[in-house]
């Protein structure tokens, strides 16, 4: 039975409901750290979910709001996995709080990045509910809640999630082009200290040891690993260190971002940072670099590619084309973690937009049920018979 139209046609007629729970969400604070905030609108979403008939589990995670997972009743082993964040970039203190809309856009912290696309897949999941379609189709959802900061605490989650599923459709943003994302650099963070000795400047400054010197000196060292051609990023964009300036500093510290396009490129600049810690060029001074986390590289696959060929077969009735892939991004993303371990995953499935991070974020609204028709048609081709 066809029920293309149908789908079409109420996805159509309801994007004032599917809006209005867009703003519901946008309006909760969701900055990573603001746990309460973040489990409301889990909240928020556990609720909807529950009223499509599926089963929803709250994940507890340590200093962070709790991960949710939710199945309908076909889904089991090899289920189809939707991803997405409920956790944003904009603390609870940022002037950037509220939800707007004119004509064709709609601004708020969080609506692009990536409220957009959790409703999205959200009022796609009702649309085949609410045709009596999602049931038969083995579909599970995966929302955490500390993605902008790189999944500290739910990566074992993600990673399992992607271990046991036969796709990944992750919901970040929509680029230009219509195009899905199939490739990520993977993204390392490490964090660098320096002890050195403190003493008077002006008094005894042959009797210390200047901490700052010594990572002025290593943070050198560390950005001639930036490789473009193998596109290998070294960038140290946070710097601390000293008291007072007639001090010579004891302390000093960094912060040091890695990014690579190959998983194999990490292990290999992982050895050459560590080796650069022990170049000692100040005398009395020690460097400690640690190794905070690892997000894989997100690589295309022969899989991933017939994925995305399957999806792109239902864009002609929503409106979209996707005649183009993306090149290599370098942002990070939930489907860099789904891809290594070997589940075909596709990216940015979410609205279009501008301005992610920032407070001049917002989304074309025209571009909302031109997905979200994509993502139900595509699943409704998913029920099992």
């Amino acid at each position: 039975m066809n029920n293309e139209k149908d789908l079409i046609s109420w996805i159509q007629s309801t994007q004032e409901g599917a809006i209005e729970l867009l703003e519901q969400l946008v309006s909760i604070n969701t900055y990573t750290t603001n746990v309460a905030g973040v489990n409301k609108a889990q909240d928020v979403i556990a609720n909807f979910l529950l009223s499509l008939g599926m089963q929803v589990q709250r994940v507890p995670v340590a200093a962070r709001g709790d991960v949710l997972i939710a199945n309908t009743p076909a889904a089991g082993e090899k289920s189809i996995v939707l991803v997405g964040h409920t956790d944003t970039v904009h603390p609870p203190d940022s002037p950037f709080q509220n939800f707007s809309r004119t004509k064709d856009r709609a601004f708020g912290p969080g609506v692009l990045d990536m409220k957009g696309g959790l409703v999205t897949f959200l009022w796609s999941l009702r649309a085949l509910a609410e045709h009596k379609l999602l049931a038969a189709i083995p579909v599970s959802v995966f929302i955490n809640s500390d993605e902008e900061i790189g999944c500290p605490d739910s990566h074992r989650l993600i990673e399992e999630a992607g271990r046991k599923s036969r796709a990944a459709l992750v919901f970040e943003w929509g680029r230009t082009a219509d195009g899905i994302i199939l490739r990520r650099k993977g993204v390392g963070q490490f964090s660098i200290s320096v002890r050195g000795k403190a003493s008077h400047a002006g008094n005894a400054h042959r009797e210390g040891a200047n901490a700052i010197l010594q990572l002025a000196h290593t943070i050198t060292r560390l950005s001639t690993l930036t490789d473009y051609s193998r596109g290998v990023t070294v960038n140290v964009g946070l710097v601390q260190g000293g008291s007072a300036s007639n001090t010579v500093p004891e302390l000093a510290s960094a912060a040091l971002d890695l990014r690579v396009e190959k998983a194999e490129d990490f292990k290999r600049l992982s050895t050459a940072i560590m080796e650069i810690a022990a170049d000692i060029v100040v005398p009395g001074t020690s460097v400690q670099i640690k190794a905070d986390s690892f997000m894989p590289p997100m690589a295309d696959s022969p899989e991933s590619l017939a994925l995305f060929e399957s999806f792109r077969k239902f864009a002609a009735p929503a409106g979209l084309s996707y005649d183009q892939i993306p090149g290599i991004l370098g942002g990070g993303s939930d489907a860099n973690r789904t891809a290594y371990q070997g589940c075909p995953s596709i990216d940015g499935l979410g609205p279009f937009g501008e301005g992610a991070h920032s407070d001049k974020e917002y989304i074309l609204l025209d571009s909302l049920p031109k997905k979200m028709i994509n993502v139900a048609l595509w699943l409704n081709a998913q029920r099992e018979n």
